[in-house]
């Protein structure tokens, strides 16, 4: 299987002319890992006569050992290299980051198997100089005084003497803010709903924070994954908390958009009894509709009767008139109909955004959007600007780099050991594979694979301190940390309260520490700030009745008529094109909903007329505003061309007075195409709405 699926992919990579990314650092390697001048790198060691490497905690050892050979020829050269990096940042390990070979600098892995690794090696070492950089610029000297403590005291406490040192000489100098503020609060292991009491207390220290003259934007809340930030998005907006994230606030996680992805699932096919139950639980729990548990019975057992139960509700909705629309008026409809635009009032309206957008392609249906949301609902968000007055939440990954004046990290107690299974190298010990897959824990320690596991729980202890690290140091002024109690398993509160209990002896088993005082808050730059607002809804059919065009609709105006129905028609290639037309037309500000009607009568005429029909059938091939070269360089562009296996056909639309002037376009036009092809050439010439002049 896996081979199948190995060939499966080379081909399509051949098909594609790709390379995969992961990829790429091998194939680099195997052109160069004998060569001490690789040839691929010529060009760029002549150019590029200095190096900086930055993050290097975070680099792979085998793209270290791809960068090595433009390392050797500029030291060669007598050129300045610079590697700069945090080992107790490294915490990309699962992307193939290798802190080891930052700490053993300047020794390189593999160095005494490869004679050119080991002559890199000999000129590392010959050059290298280490540079310990102990101020800290960033925090308040209570909170680097705090930080001191506790990674020096986990280190050494649960790290081996090979991990140890990536903590060596790792206490930090204050530069000159002074003050700062801890807390850390514990969750009873025996509190019910503890996530509940988590938010809680998230919210009253935001709440906090504010009384002590700190703005939303000066918060910070860091999570460990996207599930938890989500989850503390949804609360601290429905609390009135403003919130920007870039990866809490997905769409998907908006109750009114999944009740509009459902009614959109259900009027594709009325027979879906699940549909039509989940649009029954959303009324009744989130808008309080008087629905009973009968309605749920009837509605499984005959969806399609979901309609008559909805009306008897809302004899506003009709599903049947509202199955006949455009995609994006289908979405207005239902938001108007059931008045959800100030539940959620953002996420209503990025999914409208949304709606809109997908809406402009030729052919938007329903059963297309909802193809597409499928496949692009996990990285649809709202998107808010950075500049906003409003609490941030992102992961701590994410939050690597930055600074906020206040961190609060809740959820501060994940799992120390999370992979059940390891990849190893067996050496075909045990059994004819170069590698296994072997699950991790008690049942190894009798195995020969003990030492595995053994270094892999090191390395996941070391991967859990360093992001523990990069959660504590963004804090600039304030650190909250929030931590439930379990009772199983090794997790980030025991550290925490064992670092406590040891250091803090005179609050030993607290649920509650505080050490520091609220820092005077540092005057900020002035800027312009935007802060959320609450997004009000008017009506949305008058809100698509919005003019953006120079000109008025004016039926009585033949000429502005006719500019309308032509900027419809050149995103119309056949009949079936005419409704996707109209609504681009809608939301462009052309035309305004109760025009749509006359228009379409209009369109459907010129489509059906007699000598035009075939040339807006689907056995036509169609340009339209495709641009032609004349002999003398100037550019034409005919609105429409149709053809034929027998024959080219220019059409042409205009509005107002006839003029002999647009019958010499056309000609221009028809002698044109005669001058590129073989094939017999017609044109048409039609005076808007309804007019055809065939051009000889």
């Amino acid at each position: 299987m896996l081979n199948e699926i190995q060939e499966l992919v080379a081909k399509y990579k051949e098909e594609k002319n790709i390379v995969f990314i992961s990829e790429f650092n091998k194939t680099v390697s195997s052109f160069i890992q004998d060569e001490p001048v690789p040839f691929i790198y010529e060009r760029l060691g002549d150019r590029y006569k200095h190096y900086l490497i930055d993050e290097f905690q975070d680099t792979s050892v085998l793209q270290w050992l791809n960068l090595l050979p433009l390392v050797h020829n500029s030291l060669a050269e007598g050129k300045f290299c610079m590697i700069v990096g945090d080992g107790k940042q490294s915490i990309y390990r699962w992307r193939g980051a290798d802190v080891e070979q930052f700490v053993s600098l300047p020794k390189i892995k593999g160095a005494e198997q490869n004679r050119v690794i080991y002559e890199q090696q000999q000129a590392l070492e010959i050059n290298y100089q280490e540079k310990q950089l102990n101020t800290n610029r960033r925090s308040c000297a209570e909170i680097i005084g705090f930080n001191n403590n506790l990674f020096s005291w986990l280190s050494a406490t649960y790290l081996h003497d090979e991990h140890r040192k990536v903590y060596e000489n790792s206490s930090q100098q204050a530069f000159s803010k002074q003050g700062g503020k801890i807390t850390m609060s514990f969750i009873d292991k025996d509190a019910e709903e503890k996530d509940k009491i988590v938010l809680q207390k998230t919210l009253e220290l935001i709440q906090d924070s504010l009384a002590n003259k700190y703005a939303y934007n000066d918060i910070a809340v860091l999570t460990r994954n996207n599930r938890n930030g989500s989850m503390l998005a949804q609360f601290l907006m429905h609390q009135g908390i403003p919130v920007v994230s870039s990866d809490s606030l997905l769409l998907k996680t908006c109750a009114e958009v999944n009740f509009l992805v459902t009614f959109f699932t259900w009027l594709t096919n009325n027979n879906d009894g699940i549909s039509a139950c989940a649009i029954l639980a959303y009324l009744k729990e989130e808008l309080n509709y008087p629905i009973e548990h009968p309605h749920f019975q009837q509605t499984a057992s005959a969806p399609y009767k979901l309609n008559e139960i909805l009306r008897g509700f809302n004899a506003e909705l009709n599903t049947t008139h509202l199955s006949s629309l455009p995609l994006f008026e289908i979405c207005t409809e239902l938001i108007r109909v059931f008045k959800i635009e100030n539940k959620n009032p953002l996420f209503v309206n990025f999914f409208l955004d949304e709606v809109a957008s997908f809406n402009e392609r030729e052919n938007a249906s329903l059963f297309l959007f909802l193809q597409w949301w499928y496949k692009k609902r996990d990285n649809l968000s709202v998107k808010i600007p950075q500049n906003t007055n409003a609490v941030k939440i992102l992961t701590v990954h994410a939050s690597k780099g930055l600074e906020f004046p206040v961190v609060i990290i809740p959820f501060a107690d994940w799992r120390l050991q999370n992979t059940e299974q390891i990849l190893i190298d067996t050496n075909n010990e045990v059994a004819q594979l170069p590698v296994a897959l072997v699950k991790t824990g008690k049942e190894l320690e009798k195995t020969n694979f003990k030492t595995n596991s053994e270094e892999e729980d090191q390395k996941q202890t070391l991967d859990n301190l360093n992001v523990l690290y990069v959660a504590c140091t963004r804090a600039v002024s304030v650190l909250h940390i929030i931590s439930r109690e379990k009772k199983q398993g090794n997790c980030i509160t025991n550290w925490l309260q064992n670092f406590v209990n040891e250091k803090y002896s005179e609050q030993r088993d607290v649920k509650f520490f505080e050490t520091g005082t609220y820092p005077e808050k540092e005057p900020k730059k002035e800027q312009e700030m935007e802060t959320l607002q609450h997004i009000s809804y008017r009506d949305l059919h008058k809100s698509i009745a919005i003019k953006l065009t120079d000109y008025d609709f004016d039926v009585e105006s033949k000429r502005k008529y006719g500019i309308i129905l032509h900027d419809i028609l050149a995103n119309i290639k056949t009949e079936k094109d005419i409704d996707a037309a109209l609504q681009r037309a809608i939301l462009q500000g052309n035309v305004v909903v109760n025009q749509v009607e006359e228009l379409k009568a209009i369109l459907l005429q010129l489509t059906q007329h007699k000598e035009l029909k075939e040339y807006f059938s689907d056995n036509v091939q169609v340009k339209n505003e495709t641009e032609l070269f004349l002999a003398d360089g100037e550019i034409i562009r005919p609105d429409r061309i149709v053809t034929t296996p027998k024959q080219h056909t220019v059409i042409d639309f205009k509005t107002g007075e006839k003029s002999d002037k647009h019958i010499k376009q056309l000609q221009l036009y028809k002698y044109t195409l005669s001058q590129v092809s073989t094939k017999a050439v017609k044109a048409f010439l039609i005076y808007l709405p309804n007019e055809v002049v065939e051009v000889i």
